[in-house]
């Protein structure tokens, strides 16, 4: 059998050790906690904050437009790259309100 360095004993010894403990984990009332916090905490955005969500989107597309054609990216390039996210994101949009919609209704 090969002889080991040091370091590599070493190694191995903390691996052996590091295996051999017990994975640490969090109370069940911990989580119970900050899943309640967060649900308290998160509301939907108000009409200012969806203003000025809007407009980020807007002006990042913009830019985003900017900057690849002026990386010299042909338009068949940067109008899928673009547009994919943006239409993925509205159908999850669309997808989560129907759902909830679906939920208020049998609930």
């Amino acid at each position: 059998m090969n002889e080991m360095d040091p370091r590599e004993i070493e190694i191995e010894s903390l691996l052996r050790r590091s295996f051999d403990t017990q994975i640490p984990t969090l109370s069940t009332d911990f989580n119970v906690n900050l899943v309640q916090r967060i649900e308290q905490q998160s509301r939907p955005l108000n009409r200012n904050g969806r203003l000025i969500l809007t407009v980020y989107g807007v002006l990042s597309v913009l830019v985003s437009l900017f900057v690849m054609r002026g990386l010299g990216l042909a338009w068949e390039l940067v109008v899928p790259a673009i547009l994919t996210p943006l239409l993925i994101t509205g159908v999850v949009v669309l997808l989560q309100k129907s759902r909830q919609k679906l939920s208020l209704s049998s609930g």
